[in-house]
């Protein structure tokens, strides 16, 4: 979740106080992540990006499931496929 960005567009904190508050929430995200995670995997490019992050699953569907659907796809009774693009 891009709480940086929530944090920055929150419109019920005072305008001068939501950079400070943004910029503390980020120090904060990179410490706690550079302190316990050993690698962290991003679903989207969307987010801020961290040390030890990697992009995967983009938009949530890894290609290993899009391969299987591929494979199971096959003739209806109707004559079509049953899938359609």
């Amino acid at each position: 979740t891009n709480y940086w960005n929530y944090a920055l567009h929150d419109h019920q904190v005072n305008f001068l106080a939501r950079a400070p508050r943004a910029g503390l929430l980020h120090l904060g995200s990179l410490w706690v992540s550079r302190a316990y995670c050993h690698r962290i995997i991003q679903l989207s490019d969307a987010v801020l990006k961290y040390p030890k992050s990697i992009t995967c699953n983009i938009h949530g569907v890894r290609n290993n499931f899009l391969d299987i659907g591929t494979s199971k796809i096959g003739r209806s009774i109707f004559g079509g496929s049953k899938f359609s693009k």
